[in-house]
């Protein structure tokens, strides 16, 4: 919880004889583009009950409690949560505001994820989406700000306790007094403590949305640094630490191990065999690793791949009757998808576009590969063709340089586009 050398109480020379806790646990965030809709936090640990846990009733928890022996999100995890828990969060959100009957869950590619076509409401009115592979820190709403504002809060609420606990000798004492349930009960109060204007600005590069009026994310970081600047030096022992310390502080876990950003086949290989079921309603975690399920996704590639295999095994042995059936399902397999591509290299797939029915959810789709790939400003017209200007300030060479690295970056994009 506490770094090496920042925020060490003067009374201990520093903090590395404190060993770093082990214990981690899985978070999952989820809300809607306006901020005006939170799911309730999903926690993900090792235990069934923890022994922190003794003494309070699992279902008066503030978070969706799961439990897993590595504290791995996994498929039937994943599954449970969608149909139990965001499904009926998102329907009562509508009906108690009167909105339509639809929504769109984004997803990244990682391999905990079930295939799309088996996350959706009955009446397909509520539904996943896949964001293009390995665009997660670019694009996706949650880790453009909302993330690291929860853990800004979560450390702050541990500042607070620091201060309130004020008869320990030693902080390594202290912090052996945080349990489990204290940091999920923190965790949950942060997430509430996360401002609907952190959520609605993490949202512009994948929606058409203008919030140039309201505080900015870098307003929010700067009033939590201050936040956690005037508890941290109203703690006795704290009173040198500065700005500096407390920005370390904020962004240590960055490079520690469990925190490091992972890319999607870096995912696949660490996580990618993790599907066994776990939850609050199930066997002990202990005895869950000897029964478990594998599901892969299968890709639309493989699932071609199989039926051609098929189709030369029924014509080798003569079983004609089979063919025709074949042949429908690889055409279908072929005809229901579009392959984006661009330099000859497929980057994603996605439905083709039908007509009015499937033409936002094609347009949102569209819009957000085209983000990802950095040419959606260039493709609508938003970015101009860079033109030859010398400003007051600068030198005819100096305007002839940046003109042509701007019309370089310009012309790089066009071309992808």
């Amino acid at each position: 919880m506490l770094p090496s050398k920042t925020l060490a109480a003067q009374s201990e020379k520093s903090a590395p004889g404190h060993k770093s806790s082990k214990e981690r646990l899985t978070i999952m965030t989820c809300s809607n583009a306006t901020g005006s809709h939170k799911i309730k936090l999903t926690v993900i640990e090792k235990a069934k009950k923890p022994r922190s846990f003794k003494g309070t009733e699992m279902k008066y928890l503030p978070c969706d409690y799961y439990h897993h022996p590595k504290a791995w999100m996994n498929q039937v995890i994943f599954s449970e949560w969608f149909f139990n828990v965001f499904v009926p969060s998102v329907q009562k959100f509508q009906n108690e505001k009167g909105i339509p009957k639809r929504a769109v869950l984004l997803l990244d590619n990682a391999p905990s994820h079930p295939s799309e076509s088996t996350l959706k409401t009955p009446d397909g009115k509520i539904i996943v989406y896949y964001l293009p592979p390995n665009v997660t820190s670019i694009i996706q709403p949650m880790d453009q700000g909302v993330i690291s504002c929860l853990k800004r809060r979560y450390k702050m609420i541990f500042l607070r306790y620091l201060l309130q606990e004020d008869c320990f000798d030693s902080m390594k004492e202290l912090l052996k007094t945080w349990t489990i349930k204290d940091a999920i009960f923190a965790v949950c109060n942060a997430w509430e403590n996360v401002p609907a204007i952190t959520l609605r600005l993490s949202w512009p590069k994948i929606l058409d949305q203008d919030y140039d009026d309201e505080e900015s994310i870098e307003d929010t970081v700067d009033k939590d640094i201050k936040a956690c600047l005037d508890l941290a030096t109203s703690i006795p022992d704290f009173t040198n630490v500065d700005e500096d310390d407390i920005v370390d502080w904020l962004q240590k876990d960055l490079n520690e191990e469990g925190f490091e950003r992972l890319s999607d086949s870096d995912m696949a290989v660490r996580y990618g065999s993790v599907t066994t079921p776990s939850t609050t309603e199930q066997p002990d975690s202990s005895s869950e690793s000897d029964n478990e399920e594998h599901f892969e996704k299968i890709q639309t590639s493989q699932a071609m791949e199989a039926v051609d295999v098929l189709l030369n095994f029924c014509k080798q042995e003569n079983f004609d009757f089979h063919v025709i059936g074949l042949r429908k399902i690889r055409s279908e397999c072929t005809d229901s998808v579009q392959t984006i591509r661009y330099y000859g290299k497929r980057i994603y797939k996605i439905n083709k576009l039908t007509g009015n029915e499937n033409w936002g959810t094609w347009k949102f789709q569209i819009r957000v590969i085209m983000t990802a790939a950095d040419i959606f400003d260039v493709v609508t017209g938003k970015s101009k063709k860079p033109v030859l200007t010398k400003s007051s300030t600068e030198t005819e060479d100096d305007t002839r340089k940046r003109y042509s690295v701007n019309n370089s970056e310009w012309k790089k994009a066009d071309n992808k586009g």
